[in-house]
């Protein structure tokens, strides 16, 4: 698939319940890296730190949003628990 052009891009997943949801995850969040034109290698280690973060999250939660935000040249991550932000991550994008 070819990278999509992005002036603001918005995108959220809510996982909720304690099913397993890693290989989704792990899909959702490498196809919307390599939609914004992440290389490869880029996309394993930013689905890599994502799960790091959200598999001990959700333990004792029942919901999870992860929410992918696109602007200016640049790709922002934010994990929220409960509607607490948990974990934030902003990456240039190519």
């Amino acid at each position: 698939m070819a990278p999509v052009a992005v002036s603001e891009f918005r995108f959220v997943i809510r996982l909720s319940g304690r099913e397993p949801f890693d290989d989704v995850l792990e899909e959702v969040a490498a196809n919307v890296f390599r939609h914004l034109g992440c290389a490869s290698p880029v996309v394993t280690d930013l689905v890599a730190q994502l799960n790091a973060v959200v598999g001990p999250t959700l333990g004792g939660s029942e919901e999870l949003d992860v929410q992918f935000h696109a602007y200016s040249g640049c790709c922002e991550v934010v994990v929220v628990v409960d509607d607490q932000e948990v974990w934030r991550m902003t990456r240039r994008l190519p």
